[in-house]
């Protein structure tokens, strides 16, 4: 492999070019280290050795650093990684080192975000925010599994109800208009249709 140019990144950190594409960031004293100049070649040794004893630790750091501020799904992870444009085989082991360590769990990450988004959101809008947070169908279906199980009474027509008093649905006549009006709201935010019926028609009294 050949070292076709090496682009500066701030003060101390240099984008490396192999054979022509982007390979990895490194330091300053990393480049001086391994006596890394512009048109010189990298063994195959040299280049493993540049993974596994600097690259592996600092992604790792890297990851870790960001989970002690905020949780992270795994996509959310990878994509920081590839941002500092970390290999993708340092991204594969730095993931399965956080399992490891259980610092990364994205079901546990949806469990809690549906715990916490159940009171104001429908399930599909909080699968779509999910979705969007890079967690698998088959992770969110566990997810909402052991939801349901630990929440048994959870009423999605109860949370529209109180919606529709935020909207001050109930305070005034509700005509056809009116309704076909919040039905469409209510759609929107992803509720199922039952349900919103079922709303529709709730005395305020009851």
């Amino acid at each position: 492999m050949i070292v076709t140019d090496i682009k500066p990144v701030g003060k101390k950190r240099y984008q490396l070019y192999l054979d022509g594409n982007i390979a990895f960031i490194l330091y300053k004293a990393d480049i001086k280290s391994y006596n890394i100049t512009v048109d010189s070649e990298i063994s195959e040794e040299c280049y493993k050795d540049i993974l596994s004893s600097v690259l592996t630790k600092r992604a790792l750091l890297r990851t870790l650093h960001l989970l002690e501020k905020k949780d992270y799904t795994e996509s959310q992870l990878r994509n920081k990684l590839k941002e500092g444009f970390y290999p993708g085989e340092i991204a594969d082991k730095t993931m399965d080192s956080l399992k490891e360590y259980g610092y990364l769990n994205d079901e546990k990450y949806a469990l809690r975000y549906i715990e916490y988004k159940s009171k104001s959101k429908s399930d599909r809008a909080i699968r779509q925010d999910l979705a969007v947070k890079g967690i698998k169908s088959d992770v969110l279906d566990r997810a909402f599994d052991t939801f349901r199980q630990d929440n048994p009474d959870v009423n999605k027509v109860d949370l529209i109800y109180r919606l529709l008093t935020k909207r001050h649905y109930y305070e005034h006549e509700q005509d056809e208009k009116e309704k076909a009006k919040q039905y469409r709201f209510l759609a929107g935010k992803g509720f199922e249709s039952g349900d919103i019926k079922k709303a529709l028609n709730l005395d305020i009294n009851s």
